[in-house]
């Protein structure tokens, strides 16, 4: 029982822990916002953002513009904290009869008027102090304190969805982590199911080299084997790609348009045999980089194929109120003008392709415009000899 009673306890001091640390780890801009609320709706303009642990051995007191901490101030948050109340308002600290022992702070940090709000998560945990004083008395409305209040469980809301966020990316990359170990576990497989087969049609080119040829019959059949065993082992990375792609949380974040689909590209065809035609892509973008470095490179993929006879790709960028909107366009020779919309789905390959060997990237594409809110289509091309995509995403 002392056992599960402490483990309990370490798990309750590691998410109390974890709370301090997101509401420690707030942007200053944040904090800025909240004194300025704060401030406007009490009248008051100095403010305190205060955090302790739970046995007040460690405190940190953010303050507008970093100004110095009043230590009068942090005393009366302790004791709103010890006591477990919620708020806490001293008209005037030289009068009040509760606080012989704080009035020293009067003269010393020039403090009359106290007005603080428990930061309480909503596991139950005191985490802080959201305070205003003043160094005149002063009295809040009840208005002002419920104002005051709805400010703070506002900060503690947002604490909890942070809570859940960091929550939900560590299982996601957890999983993540599982399946680039199975990826790399199947990989490792297949190779060892091709190496016999390698070995053997080593074996039968050195005697073809040195005998003549040895079984026209037997040499096909080796190379089907290999060529299959290769077959099995893109699918199964395409299998876990789109597993993947299709778990990874989506985390969106600024970023260069332009430069992103310059490293895909240069990491598809770092010999630069492929045309890259971009229009309008000079742009700051609020999106998911790492889908859409996947979708840059599915098509890139594609593209590299056959880069024979003027094969090149177009690539430009519009954007609406509502949406981003990336057009990519395969052109050259062999580009049929027409597909039909099964190219979306798993496993199809059109009619004589060979060289597509795992047919999931654009259902995988297809899946993760999806996760982002938007759609991936062909559209009409946009020249003779050319392939579209249109990629549409909204504006967050």
């Amino acid at each position: 029982m002392k056992q599960q009673t402490s483990i309990i306890f370490k798990a309750e001091q590691k998410e109390r822990l974890q709370e301090l640390f997101i509401l420690n780890s707030m942007k200053q801009d944040e904090l800025q916002r909240i004194y300025k609320l704060a401030s406007a709706i009490s009248g008051v303009d100095k403010v305190e953002f205060q955090l302790f642990d739970e046995e007040f051995d460690w405190y940190t007191a953010k303050t507008p513009y970093n100004q110095k901490a009043n230590h009068g101030a942090l005393s009366l948050s302790k004791h709103l904290l010890a006591k477990r109340k919620i708020q806490l308002e001293v008209e005037d600290l030289h009068t009040h009869p509760d606080f012989v022992f704080e009035k020293h702070f009067v003269a010393k940090d020039n403090l009359r008027y106290y007005f603080g709000t428990a930061l309480k998560s909503e596991v139950g945990h005191y985490l802080g102090v959201l305070c205003v004083y003043h160094d005149k008395p002063l009295t809040l409305t009840t208005n002002q304190k419920e104002g005051f209040e709805a400010l703070v469980d506002q900060i503690c809301q947002a604490v909890a969805l942070k809570k859940a966020k960091k929550s939900v990316i560590a299982i996601c990359e957890k999983k993540e982590a599982k399946l680039k170990g199975l990826h790399q576990e199947l990989h490792s497989f297949t190779q060892e199911l091709i190496a016999p087969t390698l070995r053997l049609k080593t074996a039968i080119d050195t005697f073809s080299k040195e005998n003549g040829h040895l079984d026209s019959y037997l040499d096909t059949w080796v190379r089907d084997i290999t060529k299959n065993a290769n077959t099995l082992n893109h699918t199964l990375g395409g299998m876990l790609d789109h597993i993947l792609y299709n778990t990874t949380p989506i985390d969106y974040r600024n970023f260069n348009l332009k430069d992103l689909i310059a490293k895909t590209k240069s990491k598809v065809d770092p010999n630069n045999n492929l045309t890259l035609v971009s229009e309008e892509t000079e742009e700051e973008v609020y999106l998911f980089e790492k889908g859409l470095e996947f979708l840059f490179t599915n098509l890139f993929s594609n593209s590299v194929l056959d880069i024979r006879n003027g094969r090149y790709c177009k690539i430009s960028y519009q954007k609406t109120e509502t949406h981003h909107q990336i057009f990519y366009s395969d052109c050259g020779p062999n580009i049929k003008e027409h597909y039909p919309d099964q190219i979306f789905q798993m496993f199809y390959t059109r009619k004589n392709e060979t060289c597509n060997q795992r047919a999931f990237g654009l259902a995988t594409a297809k899946c993760l415009a999806e996760r982002m809110n938007g759609s991936i289509s062909i559209i009409e091309p946009v020249a003779k000899n050319s392939l579209t995509f249109k990629l549409q995403l909204p504006v967050i």
